[in-house]
């Protein structure tokens, strides 16, 4: 890939990775929720139903960063407790492990997170100012280099 090319894409990212944060973060404390409870319930709707375990090794990255298991027990607890948007569940298959899955509250989270996520890649879209012709070649550019690196972090 042309050095060009890289540079470009690192500060388009630079520029825009900020800006999405700033209006997740915004969602996420109007509803009480830290980047970390996002983290988490995307990760839970992500899997349908998963356990604790699950999560802590989810947030291993995270963890190298600080986050421990009591620190991310402790988010799982105010997550169903005090903020409803999580429930817990006992594992028929395992009763002393227990299914955490999202609320429909949890759910409502999410979906404004997602508006959020639209509206920025909206602007994104506005700020191009791509005739009709330069976006649908964008967008197969976009689709095609979005299937290659599926398949890139399959392999890994």
């Amino acid at each position: 890939m042309a050095d060009d090319l890289v540079r470009a894409m690192l500060g388009f990212g630079a520029v825009i990775r900020p800006y999405m944060q700033a209006e997740i973060r915004k969602v996420a404390a109007a509803s009480g929720l830290t980047e970390r409870d996002v983290t988490i319930l995307e990760f839970i709707t992500r899997k349908e139903r998963t356990s604790f375990g699950e999560i802590a090794s989810h947030l291993q990255v995270e963890h190298e960063r600080g986050t421990s298991t009591s620190r991310v027990s402790a988010t799982i607890a105010t997550l169903f407790g005090k903020r409803r948007v999580i429930k817990k569940e006992v594992n028929p298959k395992n009763q002393r492990k227990q299914i955490i899955t999202v609320t429909a509250k949890g759910q409502r989270v999410l979906e404004r997170i997602s508006q959020a996520r639209r509206r920025v890649y909206e602007q994104i879209g506005l700020a191009l100012k791509l005739d009709r012709t330069e976006a649908r070649k964008l967008q197969k550019a976009l689709e095609q280099g979005t299937e290659n690196f599926r398949r890139f972090l399959a392999q890994e």
